[in-house]
């Protein structure tokens, strides 16, 4: 486990002294989050706290925490103009009714609405927050993979992954490794070339860039153990990185996947050698389709065993 870390600063969003008790996101908290999911069996990719750190890095928002009776409440702060706004991110985890309630008090204290907003919230939450009076609205859901079956890729099941992907592994001049901090300039350059080629040639909005970028630059401050990373190099040149790990014990997260989209299928086979070189982890969480067929067309390739749905809610 990693003890020193580097200085960082904290976020340009400045802190309303309000919520100067609330503690900013830190490396040095990602194993107190990592018992804190696992506590309370999450398994969404947002719980995933590389990226909630490298998230909580913007200019107009933030994230803050507190532990109230053994559970995490995590807020967003944003700024509109000169108005800030807060509202709990996710449910308290592992759930705790007195901390859903502390955290619901504290919004009402500082929102000038009063209202009680949660951004996210997973499947296994659900019956707790309609219990608990909320309403709850669907937003999408995220394609779970068992790794062992992926690895294996066997039966009729699978034979449009092992067809995408059978060319490439055979490629003379093909190198699988992990990330290093040589290879960030190289990998930014594909990351804006990525999304160039989707926004601009394909018409296709793509959120998400600022976190990709940052966690390129911050790699380096998480522990190995809840990091993961890999790159793909043909022909001497990186054509995709992937970056997810460990959300608990049970569930892993393939949070960040960029592929150059001049490589047929290169995109298959950076999921499915991301989970065998990480087979430790029994389940792995690739996000949504976020309203994009050929995503969904390329993840539904992975024969999902689940489905876990997201949810918004409101205090009725």
């Amino acid at each position: 486990m990693k003890t020193d870390y580097p200085v960082k600063q904290a976020p340009e969003i400045k802190i309303p002294e309000k919520l100067h008790d609330l503690n900013i996101l830190k490396p040095a908290d990602q194993f107190r989050f990592l018992e804190a999911t696992e506590a309370g069996k999450q398994s969404s990719w947002l719980y995933f706290f590389p990226f909630l750190y490298c998230f909580s890095k913007g200019q107009k928002q933030t994230l803050l925490w507190e532990q109230i009776d053994s559970s995490m409440c995590l807020y967003l702060l944003r700024k509109s103009e000169d108005e800030f706004n807060l509202r709990l991110y996710l449910p308290p985890f592992p759930f705790n009714l007195s901390a859903l309630r502390h955290a619901e008090d504290r919004l009402r204290q500082f929102n000038s609405d009063s209202i009680c907003k949660i951004l996210w919230i997973e499947e296994a939450q659900y019956s707790d927050l309609i219990q608990s009076g909320y309403s709850l609205r669907f937003v999408e859901e995220e394609f779970i993979y068992d790794t062992k079956l992926v690895e294996a890729s066997a039966g009729k099941q699978f034979v449009r992954l092992r067809k995408q992907i059978n060319y490439l592994v055979k490629l003379p001049n093909i190198e699988i490794r992990g990330y290093q901090s040589i290879d960030e300039d190289e990998c930014i350059r594909l990351l804006d070339s990525w999304r160039n080629s989707l926004e601009n040639e394909k018409g296709i909005k793509i959120g998400g860039y600022n976190y990709a970028k940052s966690i390129l630059k911050s790699a380096a401050e998480f522990d190995e153990e809840i990091l993961k990373s890999q790159v793909i190099v043909i022909d001497g040149h990186i054509r995709a990185f992937t970056f997810g790990g460990k959300i608990t014990s049970t569930f892993g997260s393939l949070s960040i996947g960029v592929s150059d989209h001049s490589i047929e299928s290169l995109g298959y086979l950076q999921r499915k050698e991301f989970m065998k070189a990480n087979q430790h982890i029994p389940f792995f969480n690739d996000s949504s389709d976020v309203g994009r067929e050929g995503l969904n067309f390329v993840k539904n390739a992975f024969r999902p065993v689940a489905k876990n749905k997201l949810y918004r809610a409101k205090l009725r």
